[in-house]
């Protein structure tokens, strides 16, 4: 007996998988195919963080495969006709289109568009950089607003940017068709956040719009240092002020007071774009661009842009990737007049990123420490050799 049923199961599974034998070649190359492409357009660290398309690609063919499944069960075995073969495998067929059309617009086309030129976008976002779309909006753009982008008002002299001024030992000096660029390298944190706070304020005062880039420290932890610079007139100059915040997702995890100081922050009048990568840090810097484009009239207000230990990340992705960015970054902030300060630790002077934006920037200073929690620390006391007092 125990021969006879194993013969009828070989026989039966002999049977189904010769009728299923095509459905499963067809979805398996429809599943292998998508798998592929996917392979090569992922070859970018920043399309590896977002697989979701892919997997809901991968259910859909999944549940179009059951229902092919279900649908052949009906008219193979149980001799069923009618409707209910015919709406499964309707079914079937309308979902596999589905999952094509999906894979190719949202994880081909608009997950090519969203890291283009290192910016990480949303989808609809995305589909207005189609070409025609983006010609047509550059046009509009050069048409209506005469060229923003390219011309800045005069700032004021030197001698009110007392900070710049002691970076560069009092020879500081502001050309009239470029900006500048700043690194500086600081021993201890406090004394890196207070020249922080001391910069946003002092360029704000000046009339001067400021962005600051944050990946080594959450905005909250820098906010306290602009409400110690600023004091209660802070809220005067937030209009003036953007925010990117890539520390958040990249190094703040699953800590529930990142995001909760973060709302706080968000509610006290702060403007806050969070950001992911370094393409999510440069669609961020490019957002407060627009935010204070849409708040003045005529040339734009001169900018300054101020990058909180950007290397960090070259333990998130290639490092190469990050020194092209910063290549792409400093030149182009200077082409457009901004004056950009960024500020990397002591620790990191070795690195090849390091190197490479210290050839790339027009002034260097090594911040020396200031009154900050380090020089507190008690020195460890003398030994007595024995002796009690």
């Amino acid at each position: 007996i125990m021969l006879v049923h194993t013969a009828l199961a070989a026989t039966f599974t002999d049977g189904l998988l010769q009728q299923l034998d095509p459905m499963i070649k067809f979805y398996g190359f429809c599943v292998g195919f998508a798998l592929t492409l996917y392979a090569l357009f992922s070859k970018d660290n920043e399309l590896r963080k977002s697989r979701n398309e892919m997997f809901r690609v991968m259910v859909l063919l999944l549940i179009a495969f059951m229902s092919q499944c279900i649908a052949w069960a009906l008219v193979k075995i149980w001799a069923a006709d009618g409707w209910p073969p015919r709406l499964l495998t309707g079914l079937a067929m309308l979902l596999y289109a589905i999952a094509l059309a999906y894979f190719f617009v949202r994880t081909v086309l608009a997950s090519h568009l969203r890291v283009k030129k290192f910016k990480e976008r949303p989808l609809l976002h995305s589909l207005k950089h189609l070409p025609i779309i983006w010609h047509a909006a550059k046009l509009y753009t050069w048409v209506v607003e005469k060229r923003y982008e390219r011309t800045w008002q005069d700032r004021k002299g030197k001698e009110y940017y007392k900070v710049a001024s002691s970076i560069t030992d009092g020879k500081l000096t502001f050309p009239d068709d470029r900006g500048l660029s700043f690194l500086i390298t600081y021993h201890d944190t406090v004394s890196w956040l207070r020249i922080v706070a001391d910069i946003a304020k002092e360029h704000i005062s000046n009339g001067e719009t400021v962005t600051l880039v944050l990946s080594r420290h959450h905005p909250h932890h820098v906010i306290s240092y602009l409400k110690e610079a600023f004091g209660v007139k802070l809220s005067e100059f937030q209009s003036k002020l953007v925010i990117v915040d890539g520390f958040t997702k990249s190094f703040g995890g699953d800590d529930e007071v990142f995001h909760k100081f973060l709302k706080e922050d968000k509610g006290d009048g702060f403007e806050i774009v969070s950001a992911a990568s370094v393409p999510g840090i440069h669609s961020g810097a490019a957002r407060a661009f627009k935010i204070f484009k849409k708040n003045t009239e005529g040339k734009r207000l001169p900018a300054t842009v101020i990058y909180d230990g950007l290397l960090v990340y070259r333990h998130c992705l290639a490092e190469d990737q990050l020194v092209r960015f910063l290549v792409h970054m400093v030149e182009a902030e200077r082409t457009y007049g901004m004056l950009t300060f960024l500020g990397e630790p002591l620790s990191d002077r070795k690195s090849f990123a390091h190197k490479t934006v210290t050839s790339l920037v027009d002034h260097l200073h090594i911040l020396e420490r200031k009154s900050g929690i380090r020089e507190h620390i008690p020195q460890t006391p003398p030994q007595n050799n024995g002796q009690s007092k």
